[in-house]
């Protein structure tokens, strides 16, 4: 957001600008050394006045696009921008475009538990025949691999053969839960349907204040009881091992998150109740108690530490909306 007014750059887009002092550094350097201009935010539109540089490639970061439908799903109208802005930039940057994706991303989803099998492949199979060079996953330690473990194992298998990504569900629960992987692969299938209904608006825990968002999050909080008829029969299963043991504490905290920003949409909604707001402000802050007591070896430092720290931030968010009248 802080760009340069003067006379020079005010008629610059912020891509321009951004790719302007790229070139520069890129003029400083030895012909060999790579550099990126990040599309991100501000910058994700292509530049439009100012062409890069020959060492210098695009780092295409989608982060506020919809993670329930593929990058190229026709049918998403979120994701429409997202997609053309990438071919763009393939274009304007001759190929040389790599991305960086977000399916391990804990303050993205909000700590919650978000598996993204399916279209984790079916994004890397888009991202190969459109020519991506590369592509990285943002992730959080111990706490994605607990949270986003087959989506990280979902990576892993689409960055070589987008096909086997599927795959990655069983895969995960057999290395991580043993002789719990079936049921336990039944959970996160349902698991991830009910969360797409989420994961469409960027920030899970900055939901809009509309009527929508909040009858895509009763949707969501119906299907709660089947996921967690379907953990309860993971952990009822013989020998079932701490690790699904850890889940429920997950569990109860992603749906908690979810029940308090039903609270806030419709309290934001019609007719505006501030102490319904406020309530659900704290019951957001309160849910982060629900992994209090899970290990730091399954949590790591980032749920141990950060996760209170950023859920902070959120819940002053949603406070600071309120008293601006969003």
């Amino acid at each position: 957001g802080g760009w340069c007014a003067c006379e020079r750059c005010a008629r610059l887009a912020p891509s321009d600008q951004g790719l302007l002092v790229c070139n520069a550094v890129a003029d400083a350097l030895a012909p060999d050394v790579r550099l990126f201009h990040l599309a991100y935010h501000d910058t994700l539109p292509p530049p439009e006045s100012v062409r890069p540089a020959p060492g210098v490639s695009a780092e295409f970061a989608p982060r506020e696009r919809c993670y329930a439908h593929p990058l190229d799903d026709p049918a998403c109208v979120t994701n429409r921008p997202y997609r053309q802005a990438f071919e763009h930039h393939l274009e304007r940057f001759a190929g040389r475009v790599h991305v960086f994706e977000y399916y391990g991303d804990a303050i993205l989803f909000g700590g919650c538990a978000v598996p993204l099998v399916d279209v984790c492949g079916r994004d890397l199979e888009y991202y190969r025949r459109a020519g991506a060079r590369g592509v990285s996953c943002l992730t959080f330690g111990r706490y994605s691999l607990w949270a986003h473990g087959a989506n990280i194992e979902a990576f892993a298998r689409a960055s070589f053969r987008p096909a086997e990504a599927p795959a990655a569900r069983t895969a995960h629960c057999v290395r991580r839960f043993g002789a719990a992987a079936g049921p336990m692969t039944r959970y996160l299938t349902a698991l991830e349907t009910l969360m797409a209904r989420v994961v469409t608006y960027g920030d899970v825990k900055l939901p809009p204040a509309r009527d929508a968002t909040r009858a895509t999050l009763d949707d969501a909080l119906a299907a709660a009881p089947e996921v967690r008829r379907l953990l309860r029969d993971a952990a009822a299963t013989a020998r079932a091992s701490a690790s699904v043991a850890a889940e429920e504490p997950l569990l109860d905290y992603t749906l908690a998150t979810l029940a308090a920003l039903r609270q806030w949409a419709a309290a934001a909604a019609g007719a505006r109740d501030e102490a319904a707001a406020e309530h659900a402000a704290t019951a957001l802050g309160d849910a982060i108690r629900h992994v209090a007591s899970v290990p730091v070896e399954v949590k790591g430092s980032w749920g141990a530490y950060d996760l209170e720290i950023a859920n902070a931030f959120y819940v002053a968010s949603l406070r600071a909306r309120r008293a601006a009248g969003g």
